[in-house]
């Protein structure tokens, strides 16, 4: 399995050659060319300086990469590269992705459990079944591949914040804020709340194409109320004239290899209305549009007889249902931190990165911790087997979790949300992910048990869209956004534009956590159409992803990526986030309410 590095990492493996990145742009892009050809940095720069050699004289030799010699490099070297090696490639030695979800009967080596101060923890007796030891004394170094520049340990940035919005005064260490009155949790949308497992691989393609279709009914029904339509034109019943003008409705269709060419799209219309009749579309005529496979959509335009020549592009409608709440009626603030795993540096047994995360929640007291999958990454399954013995990666988890409650909610007092993620070895391997359960994520739950301790803990699905103290709160641990990346395809967008934020402004507006068809995850497509919903308009969306941190405010809406805590063998981010109580007017006189988004301060910081 390839170990994809981070953005940091590329850029760092080119700055070893002297080739610097015009933009921030361009490194996210770079990433994503690692995942789509699934290429680690070192990988990345030597295909690059093979290009370069053929592609560039030696009298204009380029030191500063930009966005077009990127493209130029994806279509004219890496494209045609992977077209040439998967036509010469024999099936005899042959992996899939599934390999790395395998499970091992045993693995090798753990010591027993023990707290961030190496004591043993209270709540764990000695049961006879293996724990891991996450105490300084128990840590192993694995034999690594090459290391970025700088490791996890050796690293002088911690603490920086990349990136922030929102205009409340709060100072650097965070401290010293309100506490919040009470921290309530529950389901924004309780019948789109996936709450316990479900039979899956039992789906027939007649609802896969019912849910498809009613995905098209529900978005256009909100965008003919948008565009005051009584109702959308059929491709098959449009004149060819071109001064007659229509606007129809559909979803996108992915090409043979589940991808688009802008050359070749197909839009697929109602069946519902318009009998699911496909046709051919042209989009030559626009000045700017971002295209997925599974987006539902609306547009102006002709026919031609041949194809359906748009004109006005619309892309989909974000849900009616919004809140407004006065900062004299809200009772007070309530300050959040979240964190997206990997917990794990690669090839060392000790999650370093919790440890210290831990260490930050300890100092700051947040009123909320936020803790998203994946626990025990699928990635990273060959680094932990190296360190374990007689242990599944079961009991690995679990000690990951008893000691997450056992020093956040039990020595703390701070209340703790917990996410799964598809892309992990302990739970349900299948997207719309239940939560787990106590049961699930310690060993001996009896000791776990106590009203006061459970009131704390609360267990949500993967994706879940939440009512946290009146905020509605959208959390998916799915890297979603690199998945769109990597289909979409664009025109008229400027360079400028921050593309990530854009990408995750999708998920609003096609009013679900996961809108791109075919997957890029296994995935019940029915109950995902169910549980993967947005059917309120989100205060705060967080999108977890491998992709460059970023927050943004787009049509009233807070998106947020905070990053992996830990990046391969580098340190990542977490994010906290302040949603204002009476306690952070800015001018006593005014008394007007305010969308929720407006009061929302986050940081995103360098752990």
């Amino acid at each position: 399995m390839v170990n994809l590095a981070d953005t940091d990492a590329i850029k760092d493996e080119f700055g070893m050659f002297g080739i610097k990145f015009q933009s921030e742009d361009v490194g996210d892009q770079m990433r994503m060319l690692c995942i789509k050809y699934q290429l680690d940095a070192p990988s990345i720069v030597s295909e690059w300086l093979v290009y370069s050699k053929m592609a560039v004289s030696k009298s204009k030799k380029e030191t500063v990469l930009d966005l077009k010699q990127l493209a130029h490099f994806d279509t004219a070297h890496l494209d045609r590269r992977t077209d040439k090696r998967s036509s010469s490639s024999t099936t005899g030695g042959e992996t899939t992705s599934n390999d790395s979800f395998r499970t091992p009967t045993r693995i090798k080596q753990p010591p027993s459990f023990s707290s961030a101060s190496g004591q043993k923890s209270g709540r764990q007796p000695d049961t006879g079944v293996k724990s891991a030891n996450f105490s300084d004394e128990s840590r192993s170094t694995l034999k690594k591949p090459v290391k970025p520049l700088v490791t996890y340990h050796e690293r002088k940035n911690r603490g920086d914040v990349i990136a922030g919005i929102g205009g409340l005064p709060v100072d650097k260490s965070w401290t010293n804020l309100p506490k919040a009155e009470y921290v309530t949790v529950v389901p924004a949308a309780p019948t789109s709340f996936l709450s316990e497992p479900y039979p899956y691989m039992f789906t027939k393609y007649q609802e896969v194409a019912w849910v498809l279709n009613c995905k098209i009914d529900e978005i256009g029904e909100a965008m003919a109320d948008e565009l005051n339509l009584q109702s959308f034109s059929s491709p098959a019943v449009i004149s060819t004239d071109a001064s007659d003008k229509a606007t129809v409705l559909g979803r996108i269709l992915p090409n043979e290899e589940g991808g688009l060419n802008s050359r070749n799209l197909w839009f697929q219309t109602s069946s519902t209305l318009h009998n699911g009749i496909k046709s051919p579309l042209d989009v030559d005529v626009l000045d700017r549009f971002g295209l997925f496979p599974g987006q539902v959509f609306a547009c102006d335009g002709h026919s031609t007889g041949s194809s359906f020549t748009a004109s006005k592009f619309y892309a989909g409608a974000a849900p009616k249902i919004t809140k407004v709440i006065s900062r004299k009626a809200s009772e007070s603030s309530l300050h959040i931190m979240v964190a997206c795993g990997p917990f794990n540096i690669m090839g060392e047994s000790l999650p370093d990165p919790l440890k210290d995360l831990i260490t930050v929640i300890a100092a700051s007291h947040p009123d909320l911790v936020i803790l998203m999958g994946p626990f025990v990454d699928a990635r990273l399954a060959q680094d932990i087997e190296g360190f374990m013995n007689e242990m599944t990666f079961e009991d690995y988890f679990k000690s990951m979790i008893s000691f997450i409650l056992e020093e956040i909610v039990d020595k703390l007092g701070t209340h703790v949300v917990i996410q799964p993620s598809v892309g992990q070895l302990v739970g349900m391997p299948i997207y719309p992910t239940p939560p787990f359960t106590l049961r699930d994520c310690v060993v001996n739950p009896a000791l776990y048990s106590t009203v006061e301790f459970t009131r704390k803990i609360t267990f949500v699905p993967e994706p879940a869209l939440l009512d946290i103290n009146g905020v509605t709160v959208g959390l998916t641990s799915t890297d979603i956004i690199s998945h769109l990346g990597q289909r979409e395809i664009m025109k008229g967008i400027p360079m400028t534009e921050e593309r990530l934020p854009r990408l995750a402004s999708h998920l609003v507006f096609q009013q679900s956590f996961y809108p791109l068809y075919p997957p890029e995850i296994p995935a019940d497509i029915v109950a995902l159409h169910q549980y993967a919903r947005i059917g309120q308009k989100p205060d705060l969306l967080i999108t977890a992803s491998d992709m460059k941190g970023f927050v943004k405010n787009i049509n009233g809406t807070i998106f947020l990526n905070p990053e992996r805590l830990a990046k391969g063998y580098a340190g990542g981010c977490f994010a906290r986030v302040l949603i204002a109580g009476n306690e952070e007017k800015r001018d006593e006189t005014d008394s007007k309410e305010r969308p929720i988004a407006d009061m929302i301060t986050v940081d995103i910081i360098r752990i």
